[in-house]
C-alpha cells in the first residue's frame, strides 16, 4: 500500500437553512438589527486583538455578555 496515496474525499453539500419564521416587522427584532448594524459599523481595519472594540451587553439581555469587534 502506498502511504503517500491521496484518497478522494467528497464533501457533502451544505444543508438548506432552516426557516426560523422571524418576524422582521417585530419591534424587538428591528431594535436588535439596528444595534447589530451599529456594532458592525464600529469595526474598522485598524481594530486588532490589541486594539479591539469591546461592547458590554449591547442588547440589554444578559449581564455577562460582550462582543469583541476585531
Amino acid at each position: 500500500m502506498n502511504v503517500n496515496q491521496q484518497s478522494s474525499l467528497t464533501m457533502p453539500a451544505p444543508r438548506a437553512p432552516v426557516n426560523q419564521k422571524i418576524d422582521t416587522d417585530n419591534a424587538m427584532v428591528q431594535n436588535h438589527n439596528a444595534i447589530y448594524q451599529q456594532l458592525l459599523a464600529q469595526i474598522r481595519e485598524d481594530n486588532t486583538y490589541t486594539h479591539a472594540v469591546i461592547t458590554l451587553n449591547p442588547y440589554g439581555t444578559a449581564p455577562l455578555s460582550l462582543y469583541p469587534g476585531v
